[in-house]
């Protein structure tokens, strides 16, 4: 039983980046359940949650050991919140007479456990369908279903698989389901992805990525060189290249630029020099609240908007209210920042006369760093008929790599669940154009933990997809089917 356990939870690690593969095998995921399967299968409920919880803390602790060195406490409540999710799907799996039943049953139920985690974490969306994020065919279907419809698929074929060994009267009959899955979804997938898109005016946008440590970046007595070293990369990059838009990381002035009156006429200045608009991460305070923020600049110099992170990352970011937080707080020396939460949403508007070839103003939609990770912020932002997003990052707390990759696999799936391209721009990655079929040009893509700089271009959105229409309904009818079943 422990041996399948674990090779169980160490398929599904494998399966996403990890640190022999940043891209993860991924066709391991499309068998990580079957030794799970074969524990569960007659077993008692108390057997069954066992099972759960350990192969939830073993899995999702492999996830997530990168964050281990950054924060011990967020480390420890990341795992235990992922492995509600294991501990439900593995509570309530049942054995069935009719092999039709189970076969929709077990899919829909590891959705449903998906969901309810989402709900648990304020929407916060951790979903199998990502290790396929890096194979655009196979995951076309979050443009109905979000991730959840992959996942369904997923652990349809898992289950069909074991089904196959445990039956060997109707093995052949498994195997062409399965088969029939995998192929259907993917031929599907390989169809859309490879449509033709209509030529239109684009945008050019050139990504910042300075690669500066968070140690540095903490540091006062660095603080001119940091942002010096920005600048000059910047100019380094728009004097072989114009742009249209300036992109800096998150937080890559730490701290309130539209106060600083060296800096932010010296910012101001790089924009009205190369006539372009200006987005970087800012640290604001108003009202003796520090938020964490973006901001833009026009290419005349002034401050046009400032956003507010809305989607706040829990311990790391702020700390959750209420007695048992407090004492919990008290009890583990919380050190994080202490942010507020914004209230509206990063709509940006880049108006510029010297630009007729557009016809309106394109829009985008800012997110910063985890709010990616939340797919409702993403048809929030579709509903506003925004042309791109971007997302600006720093993941440079994070020494391995498969961190940062995990962070893209949010962003790909995001960007196939609204139907717009978004650039992503970290301090230390994962910087890249992410197509609206879940494209990414590996040729344009900056090399991780690196500095460097580059030039990616996005065009208007394609019509609002399903999903950003209907949100998880798929997901929701799983739950119910269960709940009937």
């Amino acid at each position: 039983m422990i041996f399948k356990i674990i090779l169980s939870a160490l398929c599904l690690y494998l399966a996403f980046p990890n640190i022999i593969n940043v891209y993860g095998f991924w066709p391991l995921a499309w068998f990580f359940a079957i030794p799970l399967f074969e524990i569960l299968d007659g077993r008692s409920i108390k057997e069954r949650c066992w099972t759960g919880a350990l192969t939830g803390l073993l899995s999702y602790g492999l996830l997530v050991q990168w964050l281990w060195p950054v924060h011990k406490a967020g480390t420890v409540f990341f795992i235990l919140a992922l492995s509600i999710q294991m501990i439900l799907f593995c509570a309530l799996f049942l054995s069935f007479a009719y092999s039709w039943l189970g076969l929709v049953y077990v899919p829909a139920l590891w959705v449903a456990s998906e969901l309810i985690r989402t709900w648990i974490l304020r929407g916060f969306c951790w979903s199998v369908g990502y290790s396929q994020s890096f194979h655009p065919p196979l995951i076309q279907l979050a443009a109905w279903t979000g991730p959840y419809g992959i996942a369904f698929v997923i652990i349809f074929v898992n289950y069909c698989l074991y089904k196959a060994l445990r039956t060997p009267s109707a093995r052949k009959f498994y195997l062409l389901l399965a088969l029939a899955a995998f192929a259907g979804t993917y031929a599907i997938g390989a169809g859309l992805v490879h449509g033709k898109r209509p030529g239109q005016s684009a945008l050019s946008i050139c990504a910042i990525q300075p690669n500066i440590s968070s140690v540095t970046k903490s540091d006062p007595g660095a603080f001119d060189s940091v942002i010096e070293a920005q600048v000059n990369l910047t100019e380094k990059a728009l004097f072989s290249k114009p742009a249209d838009l300036i992109v800096w990381p998150e937080t890559a002035f730490p701290a309130d630029v539209l106060k600083d009156r060296a800096w932010y006429p010296r910012l101001a200045r790089v924009a009205v020099f190369h006539r372009a608009f200006f987005l970087l991460g800012i640290v604001p305070f108003v009202e003796g609240k520090n938020f964490n923020g973006a901001l833009l600049i026009g290419p005349k110099g002034h401050a046009q908007k400032v956003y507010h992170k809305q989607f706040l990352a829990p311990v790391s970011e702020y700390f959750p209210s209420g007695a048992v937080f407090s004492y919990l707080k008290n009890l583990l020396r919380f050190g994080g920042f202490e942010f507020t939460a914004g209230h509206q949403l990063g709509i940006f508007e880049l108006w510029d006369p010297a630009r007729p070839e557009f016809l309106k103003p394109p829009r985008f939609g800012a997110m910063i760093c985890s709010e990616i990770c939340y797919p409702s912020l993403v048809r929030r932002l579709a509903a506003q008929k925004i042309d791109f997003a971007l997302v600006i990052l720093n993941d440079g707390w994070f020494t391995q790599s498969a961190a940062i990759m995990m962070h893209a696999q949010n962003t790909i799936m995001r960007a196939v669940e609204a139907g717009f391209d978004i650039v992503s721009v970290g301090n230390t990655g994962f910087t890249a154009r992410v197509s609206r079929e879940g494209t990414v040009n590996f040729r344009e893509e900056l090399p991780l933990q690196r500095e460097a700089y580059g030039f990616f271009d996005v065009a208007p959105s394609a019509p609002t997809t399903v999903y950003a229409r209907i949100g998880d309904f798929f997901a929701k009818s799983c739950l119910l089917f269960v709940i009937m079943i």
